[in-house]
């Protein structure tokens, strides 16, 4: 499946190269990024996926016996979904970016026009939490004229509040989600401690934090099979923690290299056709986003969350 998502994203940026050549677009460089755009932010939905999933994790970490009719997890449900509505509003502006490039019609995903008139109350200010909903309201505009009637120029005055909007993603995934993340790897080694001094493996046992761990002290030939067997489970769930860490590390380089590219189209906005503009800027935009899917993709591939779990 990884191989075959990764062809698709090899031949969105070399077919737009390809038309760069026989002029089948008028932007062909832009349908590019939009294109790869869009693969970039659908690789951050396991981001999403697991949010709740961790504060669930950790209420089973800490014994936490909710109140009758209560969900410690009600709070994680709402931002979930927030980012969901965020991620659906940025893949839609790219939609648009790139059906205006190729000089195509939009159609606008359902529930867009209705973001466009409701609070979404994600970031840490309110020019962030309205960017969503102004970007939502312009992006039902622009399916209701019909995308042909919009120029270029009217898509890129937007890219202000669509950098917001992916701040606005940053800020619960670097503030939220990172401590988040960072606890669970605290609580499971803590609840670790005890079975580990049991078994005599204090002495040893690795951080569950930084880089990929191993633990092979004692040698599994010195070790008894109640110690490999507690060294093993304590480690798998300690890297699947650790390759959710790294996720996010990737995360925040896809989305910084999103604000750059959103960034350069505003800068250029007038020589968006320029070949030279197309080659020595918005490709290698193109190829870095391309990039950080595929590194985001293999980041969450070896964790539970890829996994059903």
């Amino acid at each position: 499946m990884a191989s075959i998502r990764n062809a698709r994203l090899r031949l969105i940026v070399g077919g737009a190269l390809l038309s760069t050549l026989s002029g089948c677009y008028d932007y062909p460089a832009v349908n590019s990024l939009s294109s790869t755009a869009v693969k970039a932010v659908d690789e951050w939905q396991p981001i999403a996926d697991d949010y709740v999933q961790n504060c669930k994790r950790a209420v089973v970490l800490e014994a936490i016996n909710p109140a009758a009719g209560t969900d410690p997890c009600a709070s994680f449900v709402t931002t979930q979904k927030q980012l969901g509505d965020a991620f659906t509003i940025l893949k839609n502006y790219f939609n648009a970016l790139g059906a205006v490039a190729s000089d195509s019609n939009y159609a606008l995903d359902p529930g867009i026009d209705a973001l466009g008139s409701e609070a979404v109350a994600l970031g840490s200010n309110k020019d962030q939490t309205d960017a969503i909903t102004k970007l939502a309201g312009a992006l039902a505009n622009v399916a209701l004229a019909g995308v042909r009637q919009h120029s270029m120029s009217e898509l890129v005055d937007e890219t202000d509040h669509v950098i917001l909007v992916v701040q606005a993603v940053q800020h619960v995934v670097d503030v939220d989600y990172r401590g988040n993340i960072e606890q669970e790897g605290g609580l499971w080694m803590n609840q670790m401690i005890n079975p580990a001094s049991a078994l005599h493996l204090t002495g040893t046992m690795p951080i569950c934090a930084g880089d990929r761990i191993s633990w092979d002290d004692p040698k599994p030939k010195n070790a008894d099979a109640q110690q490999v067997t507690f060294q093993a489970f304590y480690t798998d769930r300690c890297n699947d923690i650790i390759g959710r860490a790294a996720a996010i590390k990737v995360f925040d380089q896809s989305a910084q290299h999103l604000v750059d590219a959103l960034t350069m189209l505003k800068k250029n906005r007038a020589q968006l056709r320029d070949k030279a503009v197309a080659k020595d800027l918005i490709f290698p935009q193109a190829k870095a986003l391309f990039d950080d899917a595929q590194a985001l993709q293999k980041a969450f591939s070896a964790t539970s969350s890829k996994k059903g779990a």
